[in-house]
């Protein structure tokens, strides 16, 4: 009964939470998968999983990553309610994937740099590396579908709130009287008086 509820559940999930949630799962699985193996001088080699070798550290950054986009999946299942994030939860999705794609580049420019590892004459990338990129571009893929699911439409119906509630009923009338003033009208003379100047030469 309860293995039936939760595939219901999973059926009405959306599409792009069900791409992140393939994808973050993917990328978990990943790093319990062989990433590297390499061949030295003396025809031995060495095969290292995501979790580690001389990179684990950023190995369990990726997983880090991953589960925590797998939980926003798993509470949308569950129908819990998410704990307090930093973004919304596709950007959130979105800087997840990036962020595990961007240090998978950083993990393989270090480790397949000729300076990098002594005697080693041969590096290959194996394919737990391969599907933890799958899983972490898919994780991306998903965060942008739901960025565009939430894309803001014009049709929904919008309600504008009064800034200020007035009541007409109870609103006191005030009456404004003109405000005259008698002003009586002076009339100034002036009178100038011209004094003819005459001039001695």
């Amino acid at each position: 009964m309860a293995n039936e509820r939760f595939a219901d559940k999973l059926k009405k999930l959306p599409l792009p939470f069900k791409i992140v949630g393939i994808g973050s799962f993917l990328t978990i699985v990943s790093t319990i998968l062989p990433w590297y193996q390499d061949v030295d001088t003396f025809k031995t080699g060495d095969k290292f999983i995501g979790l580690s070798g001389p990179l684990y550290l950023l190995g369990f950054l990726v997983l880090s990553f991953a589960i925590a986009s797998f939980s926003i999946t798993a509470y949308k299942i569950l129908e819990k309610k998410l704990p307090k994030l930093p973004l919304s939860e596709e950007h959130f999705n979105i800087a997840s994937g990036a962020m595990c794609l961007f240090l998978l580049v950083i993990a393989s420019s270090i480790y397949f740099h000729p300076k990098f590892g002594v005697n080693i004459t041969m590096k290959e990338m194996r394919f737990g590396m391969i599907i933890t990129f799958l899983g972490s571009a898919t994780t991306l893929l998903g965060g942008i579908m739901q960025t565009k699911k939430k894309g803001m439409t014009f049709e929904a119906e919008g309600k504008l709130d009064k800034l200020i509630d007035v009541d007409v009923h109870h609103r006191s009338q005030q009456e404004i009287h003109p405000i005259s003033r008698n002003t009586s009208s002076e009339q100034v003379e002036i009178k100038i008086e011209s004094n003819n100047e005459q001039n001695v030469f």
